[in-house]
């Protein structure tokens, strides 16, 4: 009797409960970010969430769905892990009726205005980027906005603030430059420092990301000035050592000819108060390496013709790098020639 109660209940209202709780741990704050206007209430927003769950919810359940498969949630855990200037980044523990549990990362712009348009522009990218490269992009779930009434319940003033889902991989922390030779990595326990050998093999993923992207866009690349190290989290692959996993970026894709493409790869870096960090590794091998990932045969004759002297003869082209050694694209050359 008590098993058919209880399985009346499942197929009752009871069935489509989902059980939600809301922290604040900021646990995966980076220092050095300000911190920024408040345009709504926390409260505010947990109502807004928990309607947008009892209705239809096009929005968090089909993109959880995607994680965990299509047996009902049951429960969610919303963490605020960090921010930034221009969205709220809520680590989103998710469990169904199956047991089956994942962790999401749920992106929400700070206001629906300009910090909206710069939320939609980070989203706009994430589905084609995973599609080049998924295992060094997070896997995009699905994107919409949610609904935040007025206080006052004037319907012209309710706001739609954008947001959008990814899953979010294993024992990661948001990445970030430790100094000019060093990538580091972020967490509860405050930034770390990365081992040179685990930080050349991260920037060998990020190169061949941003080769399979080039690729796959058919001569279209991420704009290298915008992209932040901020936009990469640390990801563990098991006894692999570490690999780069871009979750967003506001850096638009760009048409760029393969000259200029391989080149700005080559001279792309960011400054640290102890000088340029490049995004190329400095071992002209592992570069060639991570662009064969990429590429095949097709990278390496995008190179070869990017540092080719030019027509007529002459020195090989340089790159203005002054974080490579100086004669980083000669060694690479002479790689290329073997």
């Amino acid at each position: 009797m008590k098993a058919a109660r209880a399985a009346a209940a499942d197929r009752g209202p009871a069935a489509n409960v989902v059980h939600v709780r809301w922290t604040k741990t900021r646990s995966l704050q980076l220092p050095g970010i300000a911190e920024a206007k408040e345009f709504f209430r926390q409260e505010t927003l947990e109502h807004a969430v928990e309607k947008l769950l009892a209705g239809r919810d096009p929005l968090l359940q089909p993109a959880l769905r995607k994680l965990l498969g299509t047996a009902p949630l049951f429960s969610l855990t919303f963490d605020l892990a960090w921010e930034e200037a221009h969205r709220f980044c809520y680590l989103v523990t998710a469990s169904n009726r199956n047991r089956d549990k994942g962790t999401a990362v749920l992106m929400l712009a700070r206001n629906h205005q300009e910090y909206g348009v710069a939320l939609r522009a980070e989203c706009e990218n994430a589905r084609a980027l995973y599609e080049a490269d998924p295992k060094h992009v997070a896997p995009f779930l699905g994107a919409g906005f949610v609904y935040l009434p007025d206080r006052y319940k004037r319907a012209e003033m309710g706001r739609e603030l954008p947001a959008w889902l990814a899953a979010w991989p294993a024992d990661a922390a948001p990445m970030a430059v430790g100094n000019a030779v060093q990538l580091a990595a972020g967490g509860a326990g405050g930034v770390r420092l990365l081992t040179r050998r685990d930080t050349d093999k991260i920037r060998a993923g990020i190169v061949t990301l941003l080769f399979r992207v080039w690729r796959a866009q058919t001569g279209r690349s991420l704009n290298l000035s915008a992209l932040r190290p901020q936009d990469f989290l640390v990801a563990r692959e098991g006894d692999s050592g570490l690999r780069p996993v871009l979750l967003g970026t506001r850096a638009r894709l760009m048409a760029l000819p393969a000259e200029k493409f391989v080149r700005r790869v080559l001279a792309a870096v960011w400054d640290t108060p102890s000088g340029p960090f490049s995004l190329a590794p400095p071992d002209p091998a592992l570069f060639l390496e991570a662009v064969t990932a990429a590429c095949g045969e097709e990278g390496r004759a995008l190179v070869a013709g990017a540092l080719a002297p030019p027509a007529g003869g002459g020195a090989a082209r340089q790159v203005r790098n002054t974080a490579l050694p100086r004669d980083y694209v000669e060694n690479l050359r002479q790689l290329m020639l073997k």
